[in-house]
């Protein structure tokens, strides 16, 4: 009987040190295509939850293009693209703390806690605005480095042109 616990609990340590690095690998990477409509994005789980969902959720037609064209970013792309989607990130973290902090705690009244939660919407618009323009202002090295790393068939708006 303790042998088989010591065999569960060493298979829990040994599953939750695997999760832990995959998350090591690929949470906070770029990325190429993890959803159809989006060139490039920073992960914010492990790439394979969102290997599993395209395979477990998506149409058949779409699957193996949408795996296919899932692809780290290898190239290098500015300094100033990196950062934006780290800020970018890291904002939005934070904001989901504080906002699971007010939503939960029912501080104030509901008339406060309204003008908090306009105040935290105000701040993530402006925080994807700063993302949009950065993303703007490289779109040329941008769109070079993905031309160079995928065979896809993007067309600047999705992988699924001509589909509505």
């Amino acid at each position: 009987m303790i042998t088989n616990l010591l065999i569960l609990l060493a298979t829990l340590i040994i599953l939750c040190c695997l999760a832990t690095r995959e998350r090591r690998k690929t949470v906070g990477k770029l990325y190429w295509h993890i959803h159809h409509d989006q060139l490039l994005e920073m992960n914010t789980e492990p790439i394979a939850r969102r290997r599993k969902y395209i395979r477990e959720q998506k149409t058949p037609e779409e699957i193996e293009t949408r795996l296919r064209c899932l692809q780290p970013v290898k190239g290098t792309l500015p300094v100033e693209v990196v950062g934006a989607f780290r800020f970018y990130a890291g904002f939005m973290e934070n904001l989901k703390k504080v906002w699971e902090f007010y939503w939960h705690t029912k501080i104030g009244d509901r008339l406060r806690r309204h003008k908090i939660f306009e105040q935290l919407r105000e701040s993530r618009d402006k925080a994807d605005r700063d993302l949009c323009v950065t993303l703007q202002k490289y779109e040329l090295e941008i769109n070079r480095l993905h031309d160079e790393e995928c065979c896809c068939p993007w067309n600047g708006t999705t992988l699924f042109p001509g589909k509505t």
